[in-house]
């Protein structure tokens, strides 16, 4: 089956749908970076497994969208492109925040989550991890 298919298999991860959905919510770079950052700190934790990548990039933007104070938190285009209603994401974007809020206040804390914070720390990802929202 393999050599049928010339070795090519892939499983679809959150980068498959990160840009498609980032654009269409209309990101500049540091609201990229602020999602990227959510999705990371989520890359440790085994109970965020239970997501679909989709979902959970859904709900990263929905989440960088609050943080960031948008004037409408997750617009008709969102709902339509990633195909999840704010209701349907809400129990993720609570997994995500408590995973923001926890690494906010223990940096020192998991060396995986140190690695993340001092990543989105940096000038070149716009500090997102120190950024007060």
């Amino acid at each position: 089956m393999l050599a049928t298919l010339n070795f090519q298999i892939a499983v679809p991860t959150a980068a498959h749908f990160f840009a498609v959905l980032a654009k269409t919510n209309e990101c500049d770079a540091t609201h990229c970076d602020t999602a990227q950052y959510l999705l990371e700190l989520s890359l440790l934790h085994v109970r965020m497994l239970q997501h679909k990548p989709s979902h959970l990039v859904a709900a990263a933007l929905l989440l960088s969208n609050e943080l960031l104070k948008r004037s409408k938190v997750w617009p008709t285009s969102m709902v339509e492109q990633s195909t999840h209603t704010e209701e349907v994401l809400q129990s993720c974007v609570a997994e995500l925040r408590r995973l923001f809020e926890a690494d906010r206040v223990a940096v020192d804390g998991i060396k995986g989550v140190q690695a993340v914070h001092k990543k989105f720390s940096a000038v070149q990802r716009h500090g997102v991890a120190e950024m007060i929202f």
